[in-house]
């Protein structure tokens, strides 16, 4: 019967906490790429949030140019 030998514990351990160490920091890389994303999420929406406010603007324009010559025509009996 062969005698029982253990394993390396020390050298296991070191490798664990190396193992744990880079998880860590893959955790940590990727909530920052997280909080950054966010944050273009929160610029690119108020960006669209502008772009909307000034569509409506523009639409409202139209419409009242829109109506002014239709206005127009009616007052000439252009229909």
């Amino acid at each position: 019967m062969e005698p029982h030998t253990h394993p390396d514990y020390e050298q296991t351990f070191s490798k664990i906490a190396t193992v744990l160490e880079r998880v860590t920091e893959v955790l940590e890389a990727q909530a920052r790429r997280g909080l950054e994303t966010d944050e273009r999420i929160d610029k690119l929406a108020a960006h669209v949030e502008t772009i909307d406010i000034k569509l409506n603007e523009a639409t409202d324009k139209l419409n009242g140019v829109i109506d002014l010559m239709d206005r127009q025509q009616r007052e000439r009996g252009n229909n």
